[in-house]
C-alpha cells in the first residue's frame, strides 16, 4: 500500500466486557453472577482504526502489544478489520493491557491493566509511515506516558508536510488532566489559506447552512481549552430592529430546551463544569452591544455539553421533529418487518475508548 488516509497512534488492546445488573463487586471473596462475559476489540485507538477501516478508509495502527494471547488476539481481529497493523511492535518482555468493563443496565465502569499501552514512543514509529498518512490520530493521550511529551514536536512535523492531526484524550485516571496536553493544543488544528482554522470555518459554514442564509455576516475565533466536555461561545448578533436585553432573554426562554441563567450578580451565569451531563443550552450575560447603532446589537454568553447535546440529544429531538411533521412514519405503518440481522461477531468495545 503506497499510502494512508489515517494513521492511529494509541491504546491496543482488548476489552472483557461482563454484562449484567449485578456487576458491581462484593469484596469479602462474594461470588456474584453476571449475564455474559466477551472478549471484543477495546481501546479507543483500535476501535476507531476498525470503523474509519469499515468505512473504506485505508488505516494503519501503531501501537505496543506483548507477545502473548491478548497481543495475538488484537492482531488478528484488526487484519481482519482491514486495519494494517505492520507498525504495531511486539514486546517479548511485557503484558498487553487489558480492560475489564462493568456494563451494567444503566452505567458501566472500567478497569485498566495498562501492560503495553503506554509504551508506544516516536522513536519505534516509522517516519516515512508518517509522510505517506493524510491524517494522524492520537488516541487514549493520558495513557500515552512516553509518546505525550512527543507528540508536540511530531504533530508539528506532521502538519508541515500537509498532513492534519487530531486527538482523543479520553479519561485521565490520574486526575491531574494536563500532563502536557496545553503545549500540545496548538499543533492540532489546521490554518486554512484565509487565515482561520478549521475548526473557525466551520462555525463560518455550519452556521450559514443551518439557518439557510449562504451570505450571513459571520466570523468567529476559536481557542481550545482543556475542559472535560462543553462548547462555550460569546456570541455578537446584529439584529433587523432594535432589541433589548430583557426581550432577548424573553426570546431565549421561550425556546426549549433553552435555560437562561443571567443574574452576575448572584454569580448565575452558564459554566462549562455545570453544563457537563445536560441535555439543555445555557445562556447567559445577555447585553447590549455598543458597537453595533440604532439598539440593534447584543451579546451573550452560550455553553453546552458538546457530547450530549451537540451530538445525542440533537439526533433524537430530529427524529421526533420528522415523526411530529409527518415526514417519515414508523415502520410498522408502512408494512414493514423488523430486522434480525446476524449476531455480529465482534460488538463494539467498550474500554478505553
Amino acid at each position: 500500500m503506497s499510502g494512508f488516509d489515517l494513521l492511529v497512534l494509541g491504546d491496543v488492546n482488548p476489552d472483557l466486557i461482563l454484562h449484567g445488573d449485578t456487576v458491581v463487586p462484593a469484596f469479602g471473596q462474594a461470588e456474584r453472577l453476571v449475564d455474559e462475559a466477551r472478549l471484543v476489540i477495546g481501546g479507543s485507538g483500535a476501535i476507531l482504526a476498525c470503523g474509519a477501516a469499515k468505512l473504506g478508509l485505508r488505516v494503519a495502527l501503531a501501537g505496543v502489544v506483548g507477545d502473548d494471547m491478548f497481543g495475538r488476539y488484537m492482531c488478528e481481529r484488526l487484519q481482519a478489520h482491514g486495519v494494517d497493523t505492520s507498525a504495531v511492535v511486539v514486546l517479548p518482555d511485557r503484558p498487553t493491557g487489558v480492560t475489564v468493563v462493568l456494563s451494567g443496565r444503566h452505567d458501566r465502569a472500567m478497569l485498566t491493566s495498562p501492560g503495553t499501552i503506554g509504551e508506544l514512543r516516536r522513536s519505534v514509529i516509522d517516519e516515512d509511515l508518517l509522510r505517506r498518512t493524510r491524517h494522524v490520530h492520537v488516541s487514549s493521550y493520558f495513557l500515552q506516558r512516553e509518546l505525550a511529551p512527543e507528540l508536540p514536536g511530531l504533530f508539528h512535523d506532521a502538519r508541515a508536510g500537509d498532513t492534519t492531526t487530531s486527538l482523543d484524550p479520553n479519561w485521565d485516571p490520574t486526575g491531574v488532566w494536563d500532563s502536557g496536553l496545553t503545549a500540545l493544543l496548538p499543533e492540532i488544528d489546521v490554518f486554512l489559506g484565509n487565515g482561520y482554522t478549521k475548526e473557525e470555518w466551520k462555525v463560518v459554514t455550519e452556521s450559514r447552512k443551518i439557518l439557510g442564509l449562504p451570505d450571513l455576516r459571520i466570523s468567529c475565533t476559536a481557542v481550545r481549552i482543556p475542559v472535560h466536555v462543553s462548547h462555550s461561545e460569546a456570541v455578537h448578533a446584529e439584529t433587523r430592529d432594535p432589541i433589548t436585553p430583557d426581550r432577548a432573554r424573553e426570546l431565549f426562554a421561550a425556546v426549549p430546551g433553552v435555560v437562561v441563567q443571567d443574574d452576575p450578580a448572584a454569580h448565575e451565569y452558564p459554566l462549562a463544569s455545570e453544563a457537563a451531563g445536560r441535555d439543555e443550552i445555557f445562556v447567559g450575560r445577555v447585553r447590549t452591544d455598543p458597537s453595533i447603532p440604532d439598539g440593534r446589537g447584543i451579546a451573550f454568553w452560550v455553553v453546552s455539553d458538546n457530547l450530549r447535546k451537540g451530538a445525542a440529544t440533537n439526533a433524537v429531538e430530529i427524529a421526533e421533529v420528522l415523526v411530529d411533521r409527518d415526514w417519515v412514519g414508523h415502520a410498522t405503518s408502512r408494512g414493514a418487518q423488523r430486522y434480525r440481522g446476524p449476531v455480529p461477531e465482534e460488538p463494539a468495545g467498550g474500554g478505553t475508548a
